[in-house]
């Protein structure tokens, strides 16, 4: 009754594979295929050409990137903003956990749109104003980047606060929100013009009630409010977000924060917005 295509450039070689295309069609963006790969001029062309049929929709996980379609004079008429949705049943916050030093926490892979550097970088100013030195940073993923982001540690004399733990599984995941206390994720824009939508990882954070520490980025302040769930800095804004750094150590754990995800960014709520959506298309 409805096809349902999960990335952009994906769709595209589906399209071309389609006898029949009065079925309708939705083509989901997520990130990259509505950032990146806009500087395809041929991607370009194709969705203009794909998304002005009657019968062919769009959705964005951001308004971020329905923004970035538009720019391109890309026909978003026929779309819906629908965020990403987390079971917040398997991210709930359990009393009476304790440990020594003052987590801060980043959940992602080591891709450079995830900001490492800029985060060690304002870390380190961090640590450097700080009597105490009880205070670590825990990241993880793994890969051809890792060795890189070890030797900036080293340069910055910060490795005895830095712990990287590799790839994790979502048990592993939600041990480490638990043992945290801020979790930050400094996204920025790489010169390949790759974008987040909303990161999952910044969800998960707040339905565990972390405060979290990010960026103007993509969708990321459709999710966090600034000086409310958290701070949000320019990107790559290394002095600033040291400082948020400082500010936030008096943060408690935010019940709110879990209140957010429940209201908007809950799975159930996605599927029953998806679901409406889908009964549009086919006019039910």
């Amino acid at each position: 009754d409805i096809i349902h295509c999960q990335f952009g450039i994906a769709s595209l070689k589906l399209i071309d594979n389609i006898k029949n295309d009065t079925i309708p069609l939705v083509i989901q963006f997520r990130g990259y295929d509505a950032s990146r790969l806009l500087n395809k001029k041929s991607y370009v062309k194709r969705l203009q050409k794909v998304l002005n049929k009657r019968n062919y929709y769009s959705i964005f996980v951001s308004k971020s990137l329905r923004e970035n379609l538009k720019k391109y004079s890309i026909n978003v008429k026929n779309s819906m903003i629908l965020h990403s949705g987390i079971d917040i049943n398997k991210f709930v916050r359990e009393e009476g956990t304790k440990h020594d030093d003052f987590t801060f926490l980043q959940v992602s892979s080591l891709n450079q749109k995830k900001g490492h550097e800029y985060t060690l970088k304002a870390f380190a100013k961090f640590i450097s104003l700080q009597k105490s030195k009880k205070f670590k940073l825990v990241l993880t993923g793994d890969g051809e980047r890792k060795t890189q982001l070890v030797y900036l540690t080293q340069q910055l004399e910060i490795q005895d606060y830095v712990k990287f733990v590799g790839f994790v599984s979502p048990q592993e995941v939600k041990v480490l929100l638990q043992n945290a206390d801020v979790f930050v994720h400094h996204s920025i824009t790489p010169e390949n013009g790759d974008e987040e939508g909303i990161p999952n990882a910044l969800m998960e954070a707040m339905a565990m009630e972390l405060p979290v520490l990010s960026t103007y980025h993509a969708g990321i302040s459709e999710l966090v409010s600034d000086g409310i769930n958290g701070y949000l800095v320019k990107e790559k804004d290394v002095e600033s977000y040291a400082l948020c750094m400082a500010d936030i150590v008096s943060w408690k754990k935010l019940k709110l924060n879990r209140e957010v995800i429940a209201e908007e960014f809950e799975i159930g709520k996605h599927i029953a917005k998806l679901e409406e959506f889908y009964l549009k298309m086919i006019g039910k």
